[in-house]
């Protein structure tokens, strides 16, 4: 079994709500250890330039004629390459970067997928190229589902949007523009007109974002799934998710005293039954907790409440994040009792991504990282 790619799909249009709200600080703060793109320029003039550039580049990503097309290629060549130098240029803030750990994950992600696009579309292997910038709109969804924090805007309208785009991908592009009420009205609109069975479980989820992780409007969340449940052309199988799901928003419609940050995460977590409608609810009551300063207990705790809510998260929503966030608690909490819980999942999780019928293969490198993983969570 080839070991999955992570879908960190956290946008950067979508990292500059998260740094608007919050404070520069020039205290000292923890190194991290991975790399940290931190040039020159204006923020919000590089996040112009980067929706600029996947606008331009979105009615040909969904075209494979067009962006085929010889006469097509020294305008996508120019685009890429626009991509690509502002994807270099992000300028975060230092102390955001070295507490919340999703911001340099994505950062770096971002430059390399627009990399590896540009370096194939320059190769010729457009197809691959093309594969790789119709992946760029899900770097937005996490990050901008992520926190009930930051604004809704109305720009960025692709229309018309191409003939042949998917339900998901419009959503995606919603989002990447922060047009929430047109994500989800697209996600409840595509539920039931009943037309995209094959797709029908990242819609929900994609909708089930922006209700409960963004909005946390619990009403709304209902509305969706009950209508997916009243369709009878919804798969079985998403029928019996719609219905955990529509038991857990009855358990929050309910709950009587109101928890958060830490708190609540913890309590969502615990719960037997818990599934994505927790693991979201959890996400945007702890992130926040993170991009500020918290004591070394809490945080190691936080990471791994962190990894554990995106574990519950990969299989629906392709993120990946869970093994980030298990590796980042160990190495900034190291030789403590959280350290220790992140590396036994941490390991768990990679043993599984390695694993097929022939038996887990778990290559070289990554087995000597684990072994000095495994060092720094030893008390």
């Amino acid at each position: 079994m080839v070991k999955r790619i992570p879908f960190i799909c956290v946008a950067l249009i979508v990292i500059l709500v998260i740094v608007s709200s919050c404070q520069h600080s020039e205290k000292k703060t923890e190194s991290s250890n991975k790399e940290v793109i931190s040039l020159g320029g204006s923020w919000a003039g590089s996040m112009h330039s980067l929706r600029g550039s996947i606008e331009n580049l979105t009615p040909y990503i969904y075209n494979t004629k067009e962006f085929e097309s010889p006469e097509n290629e020294a305008f996508l060549k120019k685009e890429i390459h626009n991509l690509s130098n502002e994807a270099s240029r992000i300028n975060h803030d230092p102390q955001l970067i070295s507490r919340d750990p999703t911001v340099n994950f994505v950062s770096v992600s971002f430059k390399e997928d627009v990399e590896r696009s540009e370096q194939a579309f320059l190769e010729g292997k457009k197809n691959f190229s093309r594969y790789q910038l119709m992946r760029l709109t899900s770097y937005c969804v996490e990050c901008h589902t992520r926190t009930q924090q930051g604004k809704e805007f109305n720009f960025g309208q692709y229309s018309p949007f191409p003939a042949n785009m998917a339900a998901e991908n419009k959503i995606e592009i919603h989002i990447a523009s922060r047009n929430f009420k047109k994500a989800f009205a697209e996600a409840l609109l595509d539920i039931r007109l009943e037309n995209n069975l094959q797709n029908l479980e990242r819609v929900s989820i994609l909708g089930l974002q922006v209700a409960v992780q963004y909005e946390g409007d619990v009403e709304k969340a209902q509305e969706l799934v009950s209508a997916l449940e009243s369709s009878d052309k919804t798969p079985y199988f998403l029928k019996m998710k719609a219905r955990t799901w529509k038991k857990s928003l009855a358990d929050w419609k309910a709950e009587e005293k109101p928890r958060k940050g830490l708190r609540l995460a913890r309590y969502l977590l615990k719960k037997k039954d818990k599934n994505e409608i927790e693991a979201m609810r959890a996400l945007s009551a702890i992130l926040p907790e993170l991009t500020t300063a918290i004591p070394k207990e809490e945080l190691g705790e936080s990471l791994f409440l962190a990894g554990s809510a995106y574990e519950l998260m990969e299989e629906s929503s392709g993120s990946a994040l869970n093994e980030s966030y298990y590796e980042s608690c160990i190495l900034r909490v190291p030789h403590s009792v959280w350290a220790k819980a992140c590396y036994k999942n941490l390991a768990d999780s990679i043993t599984i991504g390695y694993s097929g019928s022939s038996g887990t293969h778990i290559p070289v490198s990554v087995q000597v990282k684990l072994d000095k993983l495994k060092m720094l969570s030893e008390k």
